[in-house]
């Protein structure tokens, strides 16, 4: 089940579907959006030969707002995540 989208405001909401009601995943809306991520992933990436970084938001250390970071090397939030999420969608 994936949540009706109003998380998100570049995620389509299923037609006559609720703000907080679930709908079955849809496999080949699921392609489609994969297929959306890994080239705007793609087309972000900064280049260095044959390296590829991101540039992220990182909270200040005060809690008074963000600022621009190249993505760490955590799975969760890094590069690495990035990378292991568009060899899968190789």
């Amino acid at each position: 089940m994936i949540d009706s989208g109003e998380s998100d405001p570049m995620m389509p909401k299923p037609r006559g579907v609720r703000a907080g009601e679930s709908v079955p995943l849809d496999p080949k809306g699921a392609l489609v959006w994969s297929d959306r991520i890994a080239e705007r992933l793609t087309k972000n990436a900064i280049r260095d030969g044959d390296g590829a970084a991101w540039i992220g938001l990182d909270p200040l250390a005060d809690g008074g707002g963000w600022q621009l970071v190249a993505l760490g090397y955590d799975l969760y939030g890094g590069a690495p995540g990035i990378a292991l999420f568009l060899a899968a969608h190789a």
